[in-house]
């Protein structure tokens, strides 16, 4: 795996990187989106709060390499997506948190908001068209663009 490298004033790609369990626990460098990076930092300073992207039991929240990822199509594997958790919110207020710095004027937008309740963090990426969900009991349910 090459060095890894800080990617802005709050985020390391150590947080990013992908561990391949069924390949002896091999390590992926990520290669992650600069736009999305700019996204996380402007939203992570806009809460002032410590936004964590290690969710599920340590599982790693942002990047995963295409072969290892059910949806291929998955913005995780173009570096443009994490599922992130803030300890200091409830997931909520994590989500009215977003929708607020969503509509904030020069602020860079996520576009993809997902939110999943049972798992207790929030998908965010900067997909080109807007969309909404929420998962519950497996289940995929629209919450407006």
């Amino acid at each position: 795996m090459r060095d890894l490298r800080e990617l802005s004033k709050n985020f390391h790609e150590r947080e990013f990187v992908y561990r391949v369990r069924t390949e002896g626990d091999r390590l992926i460098a990520p290669i992650m989106d600069m736009e999305f990076m700019s996204a996380l930092q402007q939203f992570r300073d806009y809460l002032g709060k410590t936004i964590n992207t290690t969710v599920l039991n340590g599982f790693n929240g942002g990047w995963r390499a295409p072969q290892h990822e059910t949806y291929k199509l998955s913005q995780h594997c173009i570096g443009k997506a994490a599922d992130v958790f803030c300890p200091d919110l409830d997931l909520q207020d994590l989500y009215n948190a977003v929708l607020d710095f969503n509509v904030k004027p020069g602020f860079y937008r996520f576009r993809g908001v997902g939110v999943y309740p049972q798992n207790s963090f929030l998908h965010l990426d900067v997909r080109a068209t807007p969309a909404k969900w929420m998962r519950c009991d497996g289940k995929y349910f629209s919450l407006g663009p």
